[in-house]
């Protein structure tokens, strides 16, 4: 039999089945692919899937999340092994998400055990649980410390669809991964100086100019200063100046603030 992984067998000859060709036929027949007893066979995937290891240290349930840290094999040059490997069935890392890391991530269609080898979305729809922590969110982004959920947000790696009515944990959702973060920019308040180079709290406010909350009191994300020192004085808790912020790869910086 040839190397190619597609090659027909030849009359007489013993049948051996590449890896390659065994994979794509589990693909074919995964749960809800099956037909019911006289009935047509007809299926169709709504989302693009790879395999995902499990690095974390539990079982990854299904519709969780996981952070792409890598991939396996990993290639290295033009030729050999590893190279091969990846060029013919590329599989990702996943880890649990963390406040640190960009927003390519997986989600599980089928749960997939500690260091395990499992199938997951990593584009077009599916569904998953949500956090929503404002109803009138229309994008997802994984949400730090976890493999079970996204947390809504005003942009993110993928557009919300549709979602369970209210606010909070556990809510489900279905979603569309690579739609984009949708260019989100927001208004908020700074209530200390921030220095050029470094971090700083925002609280958001609304399009009406009123502060943002959630199930848990008023909503904030970190932003990074790129440009110039933002001065904030007077007495301490009530001093404030209005800034806004623009999501560039996963990451919020500051475009604009109140000069005086």
């Amino acid at each position: 039999m040839s190397g190619d992984p597609y090659a027909k067998a030849q009359p007489g000859e013993k049948l051996k089945i590449h890896a390659t060709t065994w994979n794509r036929v589990v693909d074919l027949v995964k749960p809800g692919a099956a037909a019911a007893p006289g009935e047509e066979f007809s299926y169709r995937r709504t989302n693009f899937r790879v395999y995902c290891q499990n690095k974390t240290s539990g079982t990854v349930p299904q519709w969780g999340v996981l952070h792409i840290d890598g991939v396996l094999p990993t290639p290295s040059g033009s030729t050999g092994t590893a190279t091969e490997g990846f060029q013919s069935s590329p599989a990702v890392i996943g880890k649990t998400p963390t406040g640190t890391t960009n927003g390519s991530f997986v989600i599980a269609v089928e749960p997939i055990g500690a260091d395990k080898l499992g199938m997951a979305a990593i584009d077009g729809v599916v569904q998953c649980k949500l956090d929503v922590t404002d109803a009138s969110h229309r994008f997802a982004t994984p949400k730090p410390g976890s493999t079970t959920e996204l947390k809504t947000a005003s942009s993110g790696e993928a557009a919300i669809l549709w979602k369970e009515s209210g606010t909070g944990a556990g809510k489900w959702g279905l979603v569309r991964i690579g739609a984009g973060s949708g260019g989100g920019v927001k208004v908020g308040k700074i209530t200390g100086t921030w220095t050029k180079g470094s971090t700083q709290t925002v609280w958001e406010y609304t399009g009406a100019g009123v502060q943002a909350s959630g199930p848990s009191g008023p909503l904030s994300l970190t932003g990074v200063n790129r440009f110039v020192t933002v001065t904030v004085s007077g007495t301490s808790g009530s001093a404030a100046k209005w800034v806004a912020v623009a999501n560039v790869d996963s990451t919020w910086h500051l475009i604009a603030a109140e000069c005086s």
